[in-house]
């Protein structure tokens, strides 16, 4: 178990160094974006954000999960099985021009830039699937470092010295995004991967049977995460999603942090699967890990009001109000999401897409608890996990009563550090098994 652990946040660690670089250099950003853009404005790079994220595994068929999966595997397998994902995202891309060019025949705004943005990202996620399954950890984060420098560079001139506005933010974003391509494949080498022979209809079928049904999935995922932008956008206007917007920079910190483990969680959970104790192990990893995120949340909302009063344009203001929802079968939760934001947005605004999100994210927590079951016995304390969301309401609520400053802050981070002082005997356990040399 502590060996597994130690190698689990091994590899955290080093894709959080690429994604926490990544998101906090974004973070420094900020006020400028929220300076030089207009609330329109960055409602409109978030809508082009969100459809493109809709569109990606409907391109590519979730074949870059499928090439991820065998690269685990067999390096032999991960050629034939890039090879192949390579000839169904060719063709896929070829459709997907096609209705790219008649949009802009009919004058839809960006499409280009949208069309570039589909075909890089896709075109990436094949590539960066195959060279995390091969192991090459370290390159994919350098790949993330170079970006985001990159792309922070690039809107220093420019947002400042060429005043572009939107136009340069998006030119940015597509350049870095290039970029990121470009380290990945000159890093992993990643031309001595393709075998034109090992393109066969067969190998290609096997590819599609792993792959297709996890569209429905990530295309439900977009459901719960991104739909209500779009609910947003209809009812609430531009501004109001680039409010919507701004609201996610904090909240996406915790989703960040999670993505990292996600992606060394993906190659552990594969490797630890068959083994004796594996629902042991899932379950410890379970509760370390909601416990540490609820943690985050709480540490997040002890600073909430104070990074928006002083940190964001005062036109962004008013976005902090969607954060705490923000922080907290996947069909159902996207049906859940989209139902409560079509009801509460007219209403509630930004909030009412924060709480259909939340809503939406906790359906998916309980539907997968419960489908996981047959596979693996995941046991969750939930008494813990009751008394860590009484003391994040309780956050939230004196966000709502004290005014923003230093009592504010010293209440919020006090409830977190009495809440860290009952569970001590847990965090010192937790501390020897990490530690633990055998």
């Amino acid at each position: 178990m502590a060996e597994r652990a130690r190698e689990l946040i091994r590899n955290t660690g080093i894709f959080a160094i690429g994604s926490l670089s990544t998101k906090l250099l974004s973070l420094l950003m900020v006020p400028l974006y929220t300076t030089v853009l207009s609330t329109a404005d960055y409602g409109t790079v978030d809508v082009i954000g969100t459809f493109t994220g809709l569109l990606a595994p409907l391109v590519t068929l979730s074949v870059y999960d499928a090439v991820f999966r065998w690269a685990l595997d067999d390096a032999n397998d991960a050629s034939a099985a890039f090879s192949n994902a390579l000839v169904v995202w060719a063709s896929s891309m070829l459709i997907f021009s096609s209705i790219c060019i008649g949009l802009a025949a009919l004058g839809v705004a960006h499409i280009g830039y949208f069309w570039f943005m589909v075909v890089l990202g896709s075109l990436g996620a094949i590539c960066s699937s195959l060279v995390r399954g091969l192991g090459y950890v370290k390159l994919f984060t350098v790949a993330g470092i170079v970006s985001s420098v990159v792309f922070m560079t690039l809107n220093l001139v420019f947002l400042l010295q060429l005043e572009l506005g939107l136009a340069g933010y998006l030119l940015a974003s597509a350049i870095s995004a290039a970029v990121s391509l470009l380290v990945v494949a000159l890093g992993a080498r990643i031309w001595q991967y393709w075998q034109a022979t090992g393109v066969r209809p067969a190998r290609m079928q096997q590819l599609l049977v792993y792959s297709l049904p996890l569209v429905p999935n990530a295309l439900s995922w977009w459901g719960v995460a991104s739909a209500n932008r779009v609910v947003l956008l209809t009812f609430a206007g531009v501004a109001a999603n680039g409010l919507y917007a701004v609201a996610n920079k904090l909240p996406s910190l915790i989703n960040l942090v999670y993505g990292a483990f996600l992606q060394s969680w993906q190659m552990a959970a594969v490797k630890s699967y068959d083994d004796q104790d594996a629902g042991d192990y899932y379950t410890k990893t379970f509760d370390i890990v909601a416990r540490l995120q609820l943690l985050m949340v709480m540490a997040l909302l002890c600073v909430t009001q104070f990074v928006f009063a002083t940190w964001i344009a005062p036109a962004y203001w008013q976005a902090w109000q969607a954060v705490p929802g923000l922080f907290l079968t996947t069909v159902y939760g996207a049906v859940i999401s989209i139902g409560l934001s079509v009801v509460s947005v007219p209403f509630l605004g930004i909030i009412g897409a924060s709480l259909a999100s939340c809503v939406g994210f906790a359906a998916v927590l309980g539907i997968r608890l419960y489908e996981t079951r047959r596979f693996v016995g995941i046991r969750v304390t939930w008494s813990a996990m009751l008394k860590y969301h009484l003391v994040i309401g309780l956050q939230i609520g004196l966000m709502c009563l004290l005014p923003v400053g230093w009592m504010q802050g010293v209440c919020l981070s006090l409830l977190m550090v009495g809440l860290i002082w009952s569970d001590w005997p847990y965090y010192q356990r937790l501390f020897v098994t990490l530690t633990n040399k055998r």
